[in-house]
């Protein structure tokens, strides 16, 4: 009896001290291992005459266990959350055309929204896009060679509370320079060092201003050095995957590859359509205006409108209502299919209205309700094999 009230009161202080762990950010992973393996030895040094009583301590550790890694999770948590800093830039992406022998000027802005100042140190890194969703993978240095200012040397920016910061970045191209396009991100840092440039940072049109990451924060940069002023529209559809079998109860997802065989970025621009056997149109939904960097791919997406508030402007007098709109994946959703169906992607060309088509086709068939038939059939067969046996054995 007086060993179990001094095993309850053991796990007590174990208790409380794992509260005194999860309301102290302060204390890392290692101090909660050392206090698990102090209170796991204390327990282990129990009377172990009983195999009962060893089972039970056995539950407790495990019990502490859990509770620790619960309470260690929740504190990491918070040390991240601390170390979030209220920063943002603009323009968040930007696309500029320098022709060579030319200079240029790009200016961005950046603001302290949070509680104390910053020092921020800027740098420029390449980024290469992933082919498919529009998040380029950031490069650990620049090859750009047009910067007047070495990207590595850029001075730092002290920002009061609630001030702004400008950054002029000055490209001056040679007159025998390559054409070609750069992707580039200029990206602030709190600390001087080189961390977090694998981080990711969307290059998609957003309506947003700043694109914030824990510690950094980048804005996108693509510079076209090139003497023509309007660029020939080479995008095309790669590919459409998508099964050809498909559920007639069930979404179906479309995944359709555009690329850009040209050299500076382009927007998509047509629309998705679905057929079925009677060439009439089922969905027909304009494509997300999403940017395809020169000489590489990005999955299409579906302009869907927006149902939060919508933008006003005016011409002429008039007060005219945009709504915005909202990308979405290519998926077949509320419908039930049946047949054979056509999935087109439409590109247009903006410069010549000239469209660009490929299909893919879809053969949608309840195999759900197949497969259950199915399986009901063979267990009734099964069924009737065994009523016969055994009523051949009687």
């Amino acid at each position: 009896m007086l060993n179990n009230i001094l095993r309850h009161k053991r796990n007590w202080k174990i208790l409380k001290q794992a509260q005194v762990l999860k309301s102290s950010p302060q204390l890392g992973l290692r101090h909660v291992l050392d206090f698990f393996l102090a209170g796991a030895e204390s327990l282990i040094r129990n009377d172990t005459r009983c195999a009962g009583v060893n089972i039970i301590k056995r539950s407790i550790l495990m019990g502490n266990l859990f509770f620790l890694f619960v309470a260690t999770v929740t504190t990491t948590n918070q040390v991240f959350a601390q170390q979030t800093w209220d920063v943002s830039v603009a323009p968040s992406t930007a696309y500029l055309r320098v022709a060579p022998g030319a200079t240029d000027t790009h200016i961005i802005t950046i603001t302290n929204t949070g509680q104390t100042d910053l020092v921020i140190y800027p740098r420029v890194v390449d980024f290469a896009p992933d082919g498919k969703t529009g998040q380029p993978v950031l490069g650990d240095i620049t090859s750009f060679p047009y910067l007047d200012t070495a990207p590595d040397q850029l001075p730092p920016l002290t920002i009061p509370i609630n001030k702004k910061a400008q950054l002029s970045l000055v490209i001056t191209p040679p007159s025998n320079a390559e054409e070609k396009e750069w992707p580039l991100v200029v990206l602030f840092q709190q600390n001087a060092d080189n961390s977090g440039s694998s981080s990711m940072i969307d290059t998609g049109r957003s309506p947003s201003s700043s694109s914030q990451i824990t510690g950094a924060i980048g804005s996108n940069l693509v510079v076209l050095v090139s003497n023509q002023t309007e660029q020939p529209y080479l995008l095309t559809t790669e590919s459409i995957n998508t099964p050809i079998l498909v559920d007639s109860f069930r979404d179906v997802t479309v995944e359709a590859i555009l690329k850009n065989n040209g050299l500076a970025a382009t927007v998509a621009s047509g629309s998705a359509r679905l057929l079925n056997m009677f060439d009439k149109s089922i969905i027909d939904t304009p494509l997300y205006p999403d940017t395809v960097l020169g000489h590489s791919t990005r999955a299409a997406r579906l302009a869907k409108t927006s149902t939060s508030p919508t933008s006003t402007h005016s011409t002429s007098g008039l007060e005219l209502t945009t709504p915005p709109l909202q990308p979405q994946p290519i998926v077949v959703t509320d419908r039930v299919l049946l047949g054979p169906y056509q999935f087109i992607i439409e590109l247009t060309n903006p410069l010549t209205g000239q469209s660009e088509i490929k299909t893919a086709t879809i053969l949608a068939l309840p195999w759900s309700i197949l497969a259950i038939i199915l399986f009901s059939g063979i267990c009734l067969i099964l069924f009737k094999i065994v009523s016969r046996r055994y009523r051949s054995g009687l």
